[in-house]
């Protein structure tokens, strides 16, 4: 009947204005020579023919448009997408995950231990340490923490950690073990093995300060007497440390001095555990201590002193010296999505 034609046609138009509403004025409406502030009116047509006359109808729509906010979405949807490529490319050659402070970090001393390292690895792969020097400071956190600032990444760097890692490398590198010969000789009672591998690094022991003698005529066991220890101010080392020197030798089966060993900072040096805790001692007690303000130019001396460094992941007592905070790109990118 020709109500329902009327009807009909009158769905028909609600949905082609919903259509309209949604995507805009088609591409083919456009005309460049129109004034670029100037809303334009156009007419849509719509025609629905059937066999009944009654059912045809024409229906017109008005869109208002100015040809400086086409060109405005079209710019911005550009820029978007623009980054949305420059992000995707640099993740692809730099991007944290074990180095990042959000990350979940286990409990368990193995668990603790391996995140660490995965940490280490990944600072050491994407992160240089003349970056440091290049880092710009944002400033200081809770009187404790380093915001810098590198590219669009941001870090966090531990004050005291930072300082106490440059300290603990310098001290290693000018201290100077003393000997100190004992009146008595002290014989060591060694294993077979651990005879071997004295007699293969007696130069080593050596230099860490030990002098040991050998008695070939003493009993399998019994072969070699400590006759000085080397000690530094009021530290002395002794017996327990050259055996702990000679187990790790062997171990290690490879030259160390405490000195030198401690200039590299590997995580297997070999040295006397006592070495490294009076240098990590020393150094902590000259840091910079957590609750201390800091202007912007003592900042910058703390990040550059962590140029010249072997290892500036962590300090020597275990504790991170840098975390990477955030990536200033993604959160561009998921704010404009």
């Amino acid at each position: 009947s020709g109500k329902d034609c009327i009807m009909n046609a009158a769905m028909q138009d609600e949905q082609n204005g919903r259509r309209l509403s949604n995507f805009g004025a088609p591409d083919q409406c456009l005309k460049d020579t129109e004034p670029p502030n100037t809303p334009s009116n156009i007419t849509l047509l719509d025609g629905h023919d059937n066999d009944t006359s009654v059912c045809s109808t024409s229906v017109s729509y008005s869109v208002q448009f100015t040809i400086d906010k086409l060109r405005r979405r079209r710019k911005r949807g550009f820029i978007v997408s623009h980054e949305n490529r420059v992000h995707c490319s640099e993740k692809t050659a730099r991007c944290y995950k074990a180095a990042t402070l959000d990350n979940y970090v286990p409990n368990d001393d193995e668990g603790k231990s391996n995140y660490l390292a995965a940490a280490t690895n990944e600072l050491d792969r994407f992160f240089s340490k003349d970056n440091f020097g290049e880092m710009k400071v944002v400033g200081q956190f809770n009187l404790g923490f380093i915001i810098g600032k590198l590219e669009q990444d941001l870090f966090i760097v531990d004050q005291h950690a930072a300082d106490e890692k440059y300290n603990f490398e310098s001290l290693s590198q000018s201290t100077t073990l003393n000997i100190q010969p004992l009146l008595q000789p002290l014989r060591l009672e060694l294993s077979p093995e651990e005879e071997v591998i004295v007699s293969m690094h007696m130069n080593t022991i050596r230099k860490n300060g030990f002098v040991l003698a050998e008695d070939l005529h003493a009993s399998p066991g019994s072969h070699y007497l400590l006759k000085a220890v080397p000690f530094s101010k009021n530290i002395t080392f002794g017996v327990q440390d050259v055996k702990e020197l000679i187990c790790m030798l062997s171990d290690s089966q490879g030259d160390c001095s405490i000195i030198s060993s401690y200039k590299m900072d590997k995580t297997d040096s070999v040295c006397p555990s006592r070495v490294r805790a009076m240098f990590a001692s020393r150094a902590c007690r000259m840091s910079t201590m957590i609750g201390d303000p800091l202007t912007k130019t003592e900042m910058k001396k703390i990040l550059k002193n962590l140029t010249g460094l072997r290892s500036p992941w962590n300090c020597p007592h275990g504790r991170p010296t840098m975390r990477h905070l955030a990536d200033l790109t993604s959160i561009r990118f998921k704010e404009a999505n």
